[in-house]
């Protein structure tokens, strides 16, 4: 399993599909089948696909997702700062 960058969530085919401007859709596809850029070679978007309740659910990490974009030519890449780590839980009162 792959190790998550500062304990960031792996993000959706819908939510890189948003920041992409295309459809989910293009995203599952560039993860199972891939995506033809200009040489030719096919690129593939790494993600991990458990089945869970019978469902494909796609997890892509931003690590994976930030190559993918590099890959296939694209020069605005998404940065931690756009998908922030879960806020640690406050701690607790005192006397508490």
């Amino acid at each position: 399993m792959r190790q998550l960058l500062f304990g960031e969530p792996p993000l959706t085919a819908r939510a890189c599909a948003d920041w992409m401007g295309v459809t989910p859709a293009w995203v599952r596809g560039a993860i199972t089948t891939g995506v033809t850029i200009a040489n030719g070679k096919i690129v593939k978007l790494e993600a991990e696909t458990p089945v869970i309740n019978g469902r494909r659910m796609h997890r892509i990490h931003l690590d994976s997702f930030v190559t993918f974009l590099t890959a296939i030519g694209w020069k605005h890449l998404p940065s931690r700062a756009a998908h922030p780590a879960p806020r640690p839980a406050l701690p607790h009162a005192r006397g508490a």
